[in-house]
């Protein structure tokens, strides 16, 4: 009776029959729109859109010097990364940097110290450096560290020009950024490979990071 008054032209299975086929359609449009794939997609673009407008977001660098990159993570309890970037140095050397000749990247635990449109300075020689530096007697007043836009050099690697600038944008309103220097990756174990020709300290050193990056995924 109620689909006569309604449709008197359309029989109740004919009416029943559109009424499913509605249904069916909308199903598939919702579950299209929330695919595990469209979610993904969606988490990834407002993400982006995130790190692009909070200027006060936070972040934490990684070097890593055998595979040549550096990587931005953000500062939450489960560290996402948001970037990678190659760089450019000459032959890699485990280990410490112990004199400001030596043609190595330093390892450990750093901060920048001054970020321009030129150059991203961390303070190496940081205390730890210092203090291991005046154990084994050691200089390392003259000794730096940076990250430029420039051909690699004992004291600086070298990133391509769009690279830096990105990074630097990335980094300029913090008033200072924590970098973390690794000899390499951590193996499936979690752990770094011994080193041989590193300081008898080099280990206190290792252990300290590998603590460290245990939450970096």
């Amino acid at each position: 009776m109620y689909f006569k008054l309604i449709s008197p032209h359309f029989s109740t299975s004919s009416l029943n029959f559109i009424f499913i086929i509605c249904f069916l359609v909308h199903i598939f449009l919702f579950s299209t729109c929330n695919s595990p794939k469209n979610q993904e997609n969606s988490m990834a673009k407002e993400k982006i859109t995130e790190v692009e407008n909070d200027l006060n977001t936070s972040f934490i660098l990684l070097i890593l010097k055998k595979e040549k990159v550096i990587e931005i993570w953000d500062t939450t309890p489960n560290h996402q990364k948001i970037n990678t970037f190659p760089f450019q140095y000459g032959s890699i050397q485990y280990g410490p940097k112990l004199t400001s000749e030596e043609a190595k990247i330093p390892e450990g635990f750093y901060q920048s110290i001054a970020i321009n449109e030129n150059e991203i300075q961390l303070d190496f020689p940081n205390d730890f450096d210092r203090k291991k530096a005046k154990a084994d007697h050691r200089n390392l007043d003259k000794a730096s560290f940076y990250i430029r836009p420039n051909p690699p050099t004992a004291n600086q690697i070298g990133l391509n020009p769009s690279d830096f600038s990105a990074l630097q944008k990335m980094l300029k309103n913090q008033p200072s950024t924590d970098i973390i220097i690794l000899p390499h990756r951590l193996d499936k174990n979690r752990h770094f490979n011994s080193c041989t020709y590193c300081p008898n300290w080099y280990l206190e050193l290792y252990l300290a990071l590998e603590k460290r990056m245990q939450p970096f995924q």
